[in-house]
C-alpha cells in the first residue's frame, strides 16, 4: 500500500510538471517548451513568447550534458551563448545581438585553456586577435578588419620569441 501510494504521488508530481510546459496561447507558443530524446532524456529547453523564442534556450547531448546555451530576444539570439566541449569544459563563448555576434569572443580547448580570443564587428572578427597553444602560451597575434586578416601578424616559437612576421595588406 505504501509502495502504491508513493507511486501515485510520483506520478501526479510528473503530471503536474508536464502541465506547466508546451503550452499554447490563443494558438501560439507560451512559455516554456520541452523536447525529449527517445531516451526520455531533455534535448532541449526553450522560452517562448506568442510563438516567438524570447529567454533562455538550452541544449543537451543524448547524455543529459549541456551542449550550449543562450538567450533570445525577439526570435533571435542576443546575449551571452556559451557551447560545451563533451567534457563540460567551456569551448566559445561569444556575446549576440539581433542574431550577429559582437563584441569579445573566447575560444577553449578541450583542457580549459584559451585557444583564442578576440572581438567581432558585425559578425565578423575585427581587431586584435590572440591565438594560444594548448598549453597556454602565445602562438599568434595580429589583427583583423571585417573578417580578414590586415597588418603585421606575430608568430612565436616555443620560447616566446618571434619566429615570423607577415604583414597582411588588403
Amino acid at each position: 500500500m505504501k509502495k502504491l501510494l508513493a507511486l501515485l504521488f510520483l506520478l501526479s508530481s510528473c503530471i503536474n510538471e508536464f502541465s506547466n510546459i508546451n503550452k499554447y496561447k490563443n494558438g501560439k507558443k507560451d512559455g516554456v517548451w520541452r523536447y525529449f530524446y527517445e531516451n526520455g532524456q531533455l534535448e532541449r529547453e526553450e522560452f517562448f513568447k506568442e510563438d516567438t523564442l524570447s529567454g533562455e534556450s538550452k541544449h543537451f547531448n543524448k547524455n543529459g550534458q549541456l551542449v550550449y546555451q543562450g538567450n533570445h530576444r525577439g526570435g533571435k539570439e542576443d546575449g551571452l551563448w556559451s557551447w560545451y566541449h563533451e567534457n563540460g569544459n567551456l569551448m566559445i563563448k561569444l556575446t549576440m545581438e539581433k542574431g550577429v555576434i559582437v563584441g569579445k569572443g573566447m575560444f577553449y580547448y578541450k583542457n580549459g585553456e584559451l585557444h583564442s580570443v578576440g572581438n567581432y564587428k558585425n559578425g565578423e572578427r575585427h581587431g586584435i586577435w590572440k591565438f594560444y597553444r594548448e598549453n597556454g602560451e602565445l602562438s599568434n597575434e595580429g589583427s583583423f578588419v571585417n573578417g580578414a586578416q590586415e597588418g603585421v601578424w606575430r608568430f612565436y616559437d616555443d620560447d616566446g620569441i618571434i619566429s615570423e612576421e607577415i604583414n597582411y595588406k588588403k
